[in-house]
């Protein structure tokens, strides 16, 4: 039985719905099941309103649902940083056309329980869960809610799946937007989500592409860059992708095992159409997922890599310190002005660090300021 996963899906509302080629379609023929993230609701009525939130507030093209089922697509999961961008209403619509259009959910959670898309062929039952960092998730008293990668819920769930299932995969919206490697921490956690006993992790959300590692004898996808996505992106990494190929048989045994393997799917930057990489470009994109996949095994290569994108991000994550973040060009240097006199001394700097790597004092910030945002809503 063979399931295919694809990468992030967006198509602006006020877009046409683009084009999946033939041969992919063909592929998906192939599948007993097709996945992919759904990223964004479907809000097209006219009192929907946007969530607070920081960072875009998106919604897709409604026909974008019944076009991806006609392609052979199965299911969409919603876990993701923007499926609550315009709030239950939005989330609501969305449901209630991916059902008229015949597609599973996975990656929410209802009546307390993460509900995942079970796929069934040759008596070989797979089950599908969902989850997405915590990033405006929607986390709050939101039903349904989103299901967030808290790795006691995730390990919970893997077991109870595993009552009912032959196989578990976790597919998972995280890592830092074009990021190739993984942090080091979420490359122990998808480890230990595999020693808690999921057959495969997929991972996507950083809009590139990244490696793929074997560990105890199951897959890692890291990162699936981008599937269909109509934003446009200077950095060519944006119009790239991986379809992963996770292949359920029984051994001699009868134990089930899984074959992973992938396809790599390129986006015409003009008019969205995805379609599978050929010539030079499927082998540039194969090159570089292998060149990215053998730094997998080397904690110090993971670390020096990560540092390195970590570098590359420094200014934007600094500036989030700043007052008037946001605000006139002027504005922004008074404040960086400030920042730099008073956050970036070393004693400073090292109040910042200790709190947010001590997980109490990191909770009673958090609550902290989530009660502040919901009180300033609320009023």
């Amino acid at each position: 039985m063979r399931i295919a996963i694809a990468g992030d899906y967006f198509v602006e509302r006020s877009q046409c719905v683009p084009v999946i080629s033939e041969s992919l379609i063909d592929l998906f023929k192939d599948c007993k099941a097709v996945l992919l993230n759904f990223e964004g609701p479907i809000a097209e009525k006219p009192f929907f309103r946007r969530a607070f939130k920081t960072g875009p507030n998106i919604r897709q093209n409604p026909n974008s649902l019944s076009y991806l089922k006609n392609c052979g697509v199965t299911a969409i999961g919603l876990a993701n940083n923007h499926c609550f961008d315009f709030g239950e209403s939005g989330v609501s619509e969305t449901l209630s056309l991916a059902t008229d259009a015949a597609l599973g959910i996975y990656g929410l959670v209802r009546d307390g329980e993460n509900h995942p898309y079970v796929v069934s062929e040759d008596s070989i039952n797979v089950s599908v869960l969902g989850y997405a960092e915590e990033e405006w998730c929607g986390s709050g008293n939101l039903e349904p809610k989103i299901a967030l990668d808290d790795l006691v819920d995730i390990c919970r769930d893997i077991k109870r799946c595993a009552l009912v299932s032959d196989a578990v995969v976790v597919v998972l919206h995280g890592n830092a937007e074009y990021c190739k490697v993984p942090s080091p921490m979420l490359q122990k956690r998808a480890r230990f989500i595999i020693e808690s006993g999921a057959s495969a992790v997929v991972i996507h959300h950083s809009h590139v592409i990244a490696g793929i590692e074997t560990w105890c004898s199951r897959p890692i996808f890291y990162g699936l860059g981008n599937f269909q996505f109509t934003m446009k992106s200077p950095s060519l990494d944006w119009y790239e992708g991986l379809v992963a190929l996770l292949d359920f048989s029984r051994d001699e045994f009868g134990n089930v095992k899984v074959k992973a393997d992938y396809v790599p799917v390129v986006r015409d930057a003009d008019t969205h159409a995805v379609d599978m990489a050929s010539g030079c470009l499927r082998n540039h994109i194969v090159n570089e997922v292998c060149g990215l996949s053998l730094c997998l095994s080397s904690s110090s290569s993971i670390d020096a890599q990560f540092k390195e994108y970590c570098k590359s991000v420094e200014n934007s994550y600094f500036q989030m310190l700043n007052p008037f973040y946001g605000q006139s060009r002027l504005f922004r240097v008074v404040g960086y002005l400030f920042v730099s006199f008073y956050f970036m001394r070393r004693n400073r700097q090292a109040m910042l660090l200790n709190t947010l790597r001590c997980s109490s004092h990191r909770e009673t910030l958090r609550c902290l300021l989530t009660e502040s945002i919901d009180y300033e809503i609320k009023s």
